[in-house]
């Protein structure tokens, strides 16, 4: 987001000053803390040194300069935003929460400490950036079918279903009247068994076929394929978490231990690139559109006459407040 660091506007308690000029706009130390209050506490918790709070400030106050621009460019273009605009917008937001008027939509901002003035305010950067994007970015932005296929050919297993994984088994019956010790012995029976099918000192199916007391026998010890999340979660994680062609580690079933196998893992339910255009298009456009405007900015800021005076104005104990340059007017203290 150009705008918006963070989504406060609180007002901190400080002494006002200028901080930078662009072109002709002045920009307070107020203003930093109007729209970055929460992100400079957050990075920089009290008690915080100077080299912090100017470091968090510079982050803000470079958003600042980015909206500043954004705004006169708007301004150069007859795109500024209007009352009847932000109006709208506003009487949308109260639609959309099921509100009365905008009387209750004040009254439930004010008890978040938030004016009305600075909701408007904020209201409108909101809307500055949407203008912006759509009539000074947009233009620049194409996204073609050769992009979009490229895309999907680099991506296809994002658009796919979750895994599953081809299974087989046996089972070792623990009896109904085993104590803890006999239960133990079972699971370390079967562990021996998986432990040695792994080292290749026995087959696997002729120890199915040898040891399987859960029915598994019949099917060649298949059990069947299963997609990721099917299963309960603790066998989950077993099962693909084990590498394919490995024999997993008992599971204690309660009446049984069993022994799974993993004989595959494999993607499934790829979607078409019919299904999923739209959703890649989105994404390269969302992508092209975060570069241009970095690259818009940056054509910006080179023309732009841009003075930057927060790190001459921080007093000290020693040190007074400094007095900005003869051609920047005066900001009165808030």
């Amino acid at each position: 987001m150009i705008l918006l660091l963070v989504a406060t506007l609180a007002r901190a308690a400080t002494v006002d000053r200028i901080v930078a000029v662009v072109d002709d706009d002045v920009i307070a130390l107020s203003e930093i803390y109007d729209l970055g209050s929460s992100y400079i506490d957050q990075k920089c918790p009290p008690p915080a040194d100077d080299a912090c709070l100017t470091a968090a400030e510079g982050e803000v106050l470079d958003a600042l300069i980015d909206r500043d621009l954004v705004k006169q460019e708007l301004g150069r273009l007859d795109l500024e935003v209007t009352s009847e605009e932000i109006d709208r917008a506003i009487d949308g937001m109260v639609r959309q929460y099921g509100m009365s008027d905008r009387d209750q939509l004040e009254q439930e901002l004010s008890t978040q400490g938030i004016s009305w003035d600075d909701y408007r305010e904020q209201i409108t950067d909101q809307l500055r950036e949407m203008k912006f994007t759509e009539n000074v970015i947009r233009p620049r932005v194409t996204v073609t079918d050769n992009e979009v296929a490229d895309m999907y050919q680099r991506t296809a297993r994002e658009y796919a279903g979750p895994p599953a994984a081809e299974l087989e088994a046996f089972a070792l019956a623990v009896p109904p009247d085993a104590d803890a010790a006999a239960k133990k012995a079972v699971v370390d029976h079967a562990k021996q068994l998986a432990d040695e099918v792994n080292a290749g000192k026995r087959d696997w199916l002729a120890t199915v076929k040898e040891f399987d007391q859960g029915g598994y026998t019949a099917r060649d010890g298949k059990m069947g394929q299963f997609k990721k999340g099917e299963l309960a979660p603790a066998i989950d994680a077993i099962v693909f978490g084990t590498p394919v062609g490995t024999v997993a580690s008992p599971i204690d079933m309660g009446n049984a231990v069993v022994v799974l196998k993993v004989v595959s893992v494999a993607q499934t339910g790829v979607k078409p690139l019919s299904e999923v255009e739209g959703q890649i298009k989105d994404q390269i456009y969302q992508t092209k559109v975060e570069d241009e405007t970095s690259q818009w900015l940056e054509q910006a800021r080179r023309k732009a006459a841009i003075h930057i005076l927060l790190d001459e104005g921080r007093p000290t104990a020693s040190t007074p407040p400094a007095t900005p340059p003869a051609s920047a007017p005066a900001c009165a203290p808030s």
